[in-house]
């Protein structure tokens, strides 16, 4: 065998063009999928809402604007001036599904801040 087919380094040559190609075929696939996952995270945290803020005055006050957009989407559920004339199943329906929407936003928001409040209180 001539010297073109052995060695430390012909092998390290095949290995890079073999490495190369693969890179170069998958590479486009790759991208398109990051691009794709970073897409999905971004319409997720765009569901999630603006993140808590730092300051603890800015917390009270975030608190403060949740609870006080829920008692009034809840008081014009209830009064009928958020859906004009329709029935009550569709306010008893609007009603849930305000409450389960800000449960859980709320809930994401703070868990790192309800979680160990709840366990506490659960160990006494």
């Amino acid at each position: 065998m001539g010297l073109g087919y052995v060695g430390t380094q012909t092998l390290s040559n095949k290995l890079t063009k073999i490495l190369y190609t693969h890179i170069k075929h998958n590479l486009p696939e790759i991208t398109k999928e990051i691009l794709e996952r970073i897409s999905e995270v971004n319409e997720r945290l765009t569901e999630l809402g603006p993140s808590m803020p730092e300051d603890q005055n800015d917390k009270l006050q975030m608190a403060w604007t949740m609870v006080m957009e829920f008692c009034a989407n809840f008081k014009n559920a209830i009064t009928g001036k958020a859906l004009g004339r329709k029935d009550r199943k569709e306010v008893i329906k609007l009603i849930s599904s305000n409450i389960e929407k800000q449960a859980t936003t709320w809930r994401c928001q703070n868990q790192d801040h309800v979680l160990p409040f709840v366990q506490g209180i659960c160990r006494s």
